[in-house]
C-alpha cells in the first residue's frame, strides 16, 4: 500500500480496533442480533485489537489474557517511548508481565442516543466485569428497572446463554463489590 510504496512502514504504527461487536441476525438480513452491536454481551463488546509496527511489534495471537481498548495509550506510549499520564487506565500491552498478572477488566454499556452529553451516566445501561472465566452484567436500575444481574461462566458458556447468578449469590455479590469499586463514571 501507500506507506509500503513511500518507505513510511517501518516507522508507522498501525493500530485497528472497533467500537464493538456485530453479529448477522439469522432472522433478518442486514440487522445485528440482539446480543451483539449495542449490548453488554460478548457479541457487543469482544472486539480485536490488532497492533503492527514492523520490527518492533513481534506479531502473536493472545486469547488466553484480557486487554481492553483502555490499553490503547499506555501501549502506545510505551512503544514510543514517551511518559503517560500518571493515573492513566489501562496497561502497556507489550508488557507480557502485565497482560499475565491482570485478572479483570470492566466496561460499560449505553444507550445509543445519548440523554445528556453532560451528564453521560444518564445514558447508562448496563456495567460488567470479566474476572477470569466469569462475567458479571449488571443492570442501571435508573434505565434498565426491574432488571437482575447476570453472571456467566464465559469458560463453558462463551455464548452467554446459561445464566448462573441464581445458583451462585456469594459470586455475584463478591463480583459486584469489585466492579462497585472500579466504578469511576465522568462527572
Amino acid at each position: 500500500g501507500y506507506l509500503n510504496r513511500n518507505g513510511r512502514r517501518e516507522n508507522t504504527i498501525i493500530v485497528y480496533t472497533a467500537d464493538n461487536g456485530w453479529l448477522q441476525d439469522p432472522e433478518q438480513a442486514n440487522q445485528f442480533a440482539p446480543r451483539s452491536k449495542r449490548s453488554p454481551y460478548e457479541g457487543g463488546i469482544r472486539t480485536p485489537i490488532l497492533i503492527s509496527w514492523p520490527d518492533h511489534v513481534k506479531p502473536r495471537r493472545d486469547k488466553a489474557h484480557l486487554a481492553s481498548t483502555v490499553d490503547l495509550w499506555p501501549t502506545l506510549a510505551a512503544l514510543l517511548k514517551i511518559p503517560a499520564p500518571i493515573g492513566l487506565p489501562g496497561l502497556n500491552l507489550t508488557d507480557a508481565r502485565a497482560v499475565a498478572r491482570r485478572t479483570a477488566v470492566f466496561g460499560e454499556q449505553y444507550a445509543h442516543d445519548v440523554a445528556n452529553v453532560d451528564e453521560p451516566t444518564r445514558s447508562l445501561e448496563h456495567r460488567w466485569m470479566i474476572d477470569g472465566g466469569w462475567k458479571l452484567v449488571v443492570p442501571d436500575p435508573r434505565t434498565q428497572p426491574g432488571e437482575a444481574a447476570e453472571l456467566y461462566n464465559l469458560r463453558d458458556d462463551p455464548w452467554e446463554q446459561n445464566n448462573l447468578a441464581g445458583k451462585e449469590a456469594g459470586r455475584v455479590r463478591k463480583l459486584s463489590h469489585r466492579l462497585d469499586e472500579a466504578w469511576n463514571p465522568t462527572p
